[in-house]
């Protein structure tokens, strides 16, 4: 695609409908980290390898 092609698309509302929809399909499609993001284990990983894990 050429580069005067990406700027009339940037500026194209239906191009930017579609990408939209497309964003909003990929969230909706992306795993929910909670269901296998155990904190703990994570921190001790971090920690054992030297590094600091501060929350706020």
């Amino acid at each position: 695609m050429s580069r005067v092609s990406d700027q009339q698309s940037a500026h194209n509302p239906v191009d930017n409908v579609a990408v939209n929809a497309w964003m909003a399909a990929l969230s909706a499609a992306a795993p929910d980290i909670t269901k296998w993001f155990d904190r703990d284990v994570w921190t001790k990983a971090l920690e054992n390898n030297g590094y600091t894990v501060t929350r706020s």
